[in-house]
């Protein structure tokens, strides 16, 4: 019975993609167009250009008398056409995530001490990885929610900590770690091209920012400073399809956080990164 089942499931599936539809407009105009997905105002369709170039369109419904489903079989190669952009362009979510080589813009004074200096370069590039969640508006638009850390490191056997009242802290065996974490909701832009296999992502939004900067010397208790508030993140990705279900490639972020301390002391902390992402539909 199981073999049965999967046998007509994969029948459907491949009658569905080398199927074409048919859209009459209340123009009285004829579509043979590949519908893609539909919403309660839209109805969106696979197109094609004289320079044989494809893309996804939308009708208001309203505009449009009927359609018919599956109304004709084409050729094996716009079968192939019609799969991928149902599989990339008309699925209902997408499932982000990434890894990135972070910095931070920490420079110090030139009148600071050497090891001060060695110690904010060290702190200056760490990681950071993101996870984000989207589903889809329409073809091109998604709406959803990310998750963003970001962390840096650094060690000095001994280390000349100064101070605002120009002195000096001499310290040693310090440890000392710089976390960002954002949360908030993201708007995506998802735009193909060659025939649905490169994509370019570009996505953006503002929420909860938290920024954490922990120095722990070696026999003394260690010096934290907490700050939390608004933040920013962009992000743009060049990427391509591997398979039917992965899209991998190049991503470049910024996360900018207007974060306040206990004291009320406002401050702007700047993230850049740089690495890759990963893309599930």
């Amino acid at each position: 019975m199981k073999i049965r089942y999967l046998l007509f499931l994969f029948l459907f599936t491949t009658i569905y993609v080398q199927a074409q539809d048919i859209i009459v407009t209340q123009y009285g105009d004829t579509l043979n167009k590949k519908i893609i997905s539909s919403t309660k105002r839209y109805l969106f369709y696979l197109d094609s250009t004289y320079y044989g170039k494809y893309r996804v369109k939308g009708m208001k419904k309203r505009n449009i008398t009927e359609f018919k489903m599956n109304a004709y079989r084409v050729d094996r190669n716009t079968a192939m056409i019609n799969q991928r952009a149902l599989e990339v362009m008309g699925n209902a979510f997408l499932l982000q995530g990434g890894l990135q080589l972070s910095f931070l813009p920490l420079f110090a004074d030139s009148t600071d001490p050497s090891s001060w200096k060695s110690f904010l370069a060290d702190l200056r590039i760490g990681f950071s990885y993101n996870v984000s969640f989207h589903l889809r508006m329409r073809p091109h638009s998604f709406i959803g929610v990310v998750l963003d850390d970001d962390h840096s490191s650094a060690f000095s056997s001994k280390l000349d900590l100064p101070q605002s009242n120009n002195t000096l802290i001499h310290l040693t065996d310090v440890k000392s770690t710089i976390g960002m974490f954002y949360l908030g909701p993201e708007y995506m832009l998802f735009l193909d091209s060659k025939k649905f296999t490169h994509f370019f992502v570009l996505s953006g939004g503002f929420g909860f920012a938290r920024f954490n900067w922990n120095i722990r010397p070696g026999n003394s208790p260690s010096l934290n400073y907490r700050a939390a508030g608004f933040g920013v993140r962009a992000s743009i990705s060049k990427t391509w399809a591997i398979g039917r279900t992965i899209i991998i490639g190049p991503n470049f972020k910024f996360v900018v956080a207007g974060v306040e301390d206990e004291y009320h002391n406002a401050i702007v902390v700047p993230r850049i990164n740089l690495g890759l992402s990963l893309l599930l539909h």
